[in-house]
């Protein structure tokens, strides 16, 4: 979001643009590249994933293995605690952001 140009905001301002067109018609359209190439690293991400517990356990899951990522939405979903689950998202997401 750092990248788009104040300027473009700014001129928006004068041909009296709202907030959601600034958002749909300046800030989406130059953040696209950069979503379509986290998603396309993401999903990169999630087949190896897959492939380092494929090899490990010659299955592919089938309960006995869990990643990480994988407990959070069924605590939320089998337990009826969907607090637990979302703070357990956060606190992992916290952990791992490199910053």
């Amino acid at each position: 979001m750092q990248g788009v140009p104040t300027e473009l905001y700014e001129a928006a301002d004068v041909d009296g643009a709202n907030g959601w067109a600034k958002f749909w018609r300046i800030t989406l359209p130059l953040l696209v590249p950069s979503i379509f190439f986290q998603t396309i690293i993401s999903t990169i991400n999630a087949f190896q994933a897959f492939e380092f517990i494929y090899v490990l356990t010659r299955t592919a899951g089938g309960g006995s293995t869990v990643r990480l990522a994988a407990p959070r939405p069924r605590t939320g979903a089998t337990r009826g605690a969907g607090g637990c689950g979302r703070t357990s998202a956060g606190v992992v997401r916290m952990c791992s952001s490199p910053s």
